[in-house]
């Protein structure tokens, strides 16, 4: 999965993530949170490890209510909202991220929290980026598909 960089309506570079919801059933208090991890070296007598530093990334829209579910078989071919795919949702972010990837020793981590709509469980997705190579410039393209044009 990569990231979409795009420009906004003032010039500056926007970076976007986008997730799809895949299951049957809407998923509600879905949370996306974005951090900065950063290794730091600690050196203990001849031991050498690493901690991880959490930094959090703003971003502007980080909360939905509800996440429509995917569409079954049946109502994709009796449902006249063939232009709507309110089953994804992108979310963008003001950060410059292509400057934090250029840190061999830093990585952004995407976490999205959501409950599910039929058994109330919660569950997290993680998904790390590592390399600037996974910015691509670009949007995403329509409904379920993560590819950037």
């Amino acid at each position: 999965m990569d990231i979409a960089k795009e420009k906004g309506e003032d010039g500056m570079d926007l970076y976007l993530f986008k997730f799809v919801n895949h299951s049957f059933f809407k998923a509600f208090d879905v949370y996306a949170e974005l951090y900065q991890l950063q290794k730091i070296s600690i050196k203990d007598g001849a031991n050498i490890g690493f901690n991880t530093r959490l930094i959090k990334i703003d971003l502007p829209v980080d909360r939905i209510t509800n996440f429509d579910a995917y569409p079954n078989f049946l109502h994709r071919i009796f449902s006249k909202k063939h232009n709507e795919a309110s089953f994804a949702y992108r979310i963008k972010c003001k950060s410059d991220l292509s400057e934090i990837l250029q840190d061999e020793y830093k990585l952004i981590q995407l976490q999205i929290t959501l409950r599910h709509g039929l058994t109330g469980l919660s569950d997290v997705f993680v998904q790390n980026y590592t390399d600037k190579n996974q910015i691509k410039r670009g949007s995403f393209v329509f409904g379920k598909d993560l590819n950037i044009n």
